[in-house]
């Protein structure tokens, strides 16, 4: 990245590779434009050194995004990791607003059409499809951050265990 290099953990990523046949490693970047880019100079300043695995989901394919969640649950049960999905969300607030509403009522098949359909106009659809059905499946409670102006789309989110009463 333009901030420095950063150290892939080869042990996982060859254990994630070895989990399926629907995952491969390949040593070339997917392009210069991917959203991780994006977020591993501001971690790196705030966790300081770390390793990373870097796994582009290239294909919309709900089957492929299930894979993943299932592949990711399998390998990292019990590890302590962070996990960031990278997407781009649409700039229209009305298409934000449907998607928030579809997460929180837990609607994930009418999500799934939803940002497959197109209609929304997000980057790495696949990898927030991704992070939802983990989220999900690791029983974690799902949180978007939103910014009060009508004119501002931006939006970030995060999913934490809650403790159980």
């Amino acid at each position: 990245t333009e901030s420095g290099s950063f150290i892939v953990n080869d042990a996982l990523r060859n254990e994630f590779c070895d989990e399926d046949d629907d995952f491969f490693i390949d040593d070339s970047a997917h392009g210069k434009d991917m959203q991780i880019y994006r977020h591993l100079p501001l971690l790196k300043s705030t966790i300081g050194e770390f390793k990373v695995v870097s796994v582009p989901i290239c294909d919309d394919d709900p089957a492929i995004v299930r894979e993943l969640d299932y592949v990711l649950s399998e390998i990292m049960g019990g590890r302590n990791i962070l996990l960031v999905v990278a997407c781009s969300m649409p700039s229209d607030n009305a298409n934000v607003r449907q998607l928030y509403e579809l997460v929180n009522s837990g609607d994930i098949s009418n999500l799934m059409n939803r940002v497959n359909s197109g209609e929304c106009d997000m980057s790495g659809a696949a990898a927030f499809m991704g992070g939802i059905l983990i989220a999900k499946s690791w029983e974690l409670s799902l949180k978007f951050l939103s910014a009060n102006s009508q004119n501002d789309s931006a939006i970030a989110g995060f999913a934490v265990l809650e403790p159980k009463i």
